[in-house]
């Protein structure tokens, strides 16, 4: 199946990152639930726990050319314009997010894009 490719419309892309050669490097295993104290509905969103989660493997490659969606300070820095993009349902470029996920997003980004 052919890996679709994002078009981030006349804006363009925001700067690129060099990745290197390779194979994107799948996100590590998240961890379970289990033994996790619960977390309040007014903490904030983390990187690891809550966002890099929303970005799927098809997601990350479509993207690569770009940056790695898997990388907090690739992701940080473009934040804004994904969370344009998330709006605008441009991204990813297979099916929006659900509104929910947007929103986890764009909480993320106004708490202070934690990681």
């Amino acid at each position: 199946m052919p890996v679709p490719h994002c078009d981030w419309g006349t804006a363009g892309p925001p700067p690129s990152v060099s990745l290197g050669s390779g194979p994107p490097t799948p996100a590590p295993p998240q961890p379970s639930a289990a033994g996790q104290a619960p977390r309040s509905p007014t903490d904030p969103p983390s990187f690891e726990r809550d966002i890099r989660p929303l970005f799927t493997d098809r997601g990350r490659t479509a993207i690569r050319w770009a940056f790695d969606l898997g990388d907090v300070e690739a992701v940080r820095q473009r934040a804004d314009a994904i969370l344009d993009q998330l709006t605008s349902g441009r991204m990813p470029c297979y099916a929006a997010w659900p509104d929910e996920q947007v929103a986890v997003f764009r909480r993320w980004v106004e708490t202070g894009k934690l990681d």
